[in-house]
């Protein structure tokens, strides 16, 4: 069935980070893109509760897009930018897998509580397929190829690996000429140009 009020709770949370990313830009905009991120981070990803949330529910993957978005604007990349290339030139985890870390981590805690109910309730909805809870680990396992029995038993998480696409060296290297103004043998619009090959080829 569908949930009406996780579908507006996705869309509020949603619209107040747009809301918080415009405000960041717009007051700090012009500091460099390192200190922009952080305050991106600490300010604006939060998402409390996330980690109560249907993870299959079809609006959490726009959520995922604004965060995108919002992450291509912090460091000045161009819109059409891979996702793939963002949590690498970052060096941290895309959102979708921090949210995935938190509800596994909500899990893992309400399954060793000390307190027998919760541990009840916890060892119930874990084997049964139709709840949130069996359901969110079994889309996690299956997105980061996670065993599922593991995860039940033991403690298992996601694996970030950044890779080692040569473009992010060479996209880190022109953010920090630009961030900082720095004098190179290259017209600031063929620094420019060199970002959106890198970044969208």
């Amino acid at each position: 069935m569908h949930n009406l009020r996780e579908t507006k709770e996705l869309q509020v949370k949603r619209n107040d980070f747009i809301a918080k990313t415009n405000s960041l830009i717009y007051k700090f905009g012009s500091i460099q893109k390192k200190g922009l991120h952080d305050l991106f981070q600490t300010y604006c990803c939060s998402f409390y509760g996330s980690q109560t949330w249907c993870l299959y529910d079809n609006n959490i993957d726009s959520i995922y897009t604004s965060w995108n978005i919002a992450t291509r604007k912090i460091l000045d990349l161009p819109y059409t930018t891979h996702v793939k290339l963002l949590s690498q030139i970052l060096q941290k985890p895309h959102i979708s897998h921090q949210i995935a870390s938190k509800t596994l981590n909500l899990f893992y805690s309400m399954r060793e509580s000390e307190n027998r109910h919760v541990k009840f309730i916890t060892d119930q909805a874990k084997d049964d397929n139709r709840s949130i809870v069996r359901k969110n680990l079994n889309l996690i396992c299956e997105q980061y190829k996670l065993d599922i029995c593991d995860t039940l038993s033991s403690k298992q998480y996601p694996v970030v690996s950044h890779g080692s696409d040569w473009r992010v060296n060479v996209l880190n290297e022109i953010i920090e000429i630009k961030d900082n103004n720095l004098e190179i043998d290259f017209e600031f619009v063929d620094l420019n140009e060199i970002l959106y090959i890198l970044a969208t080829e």
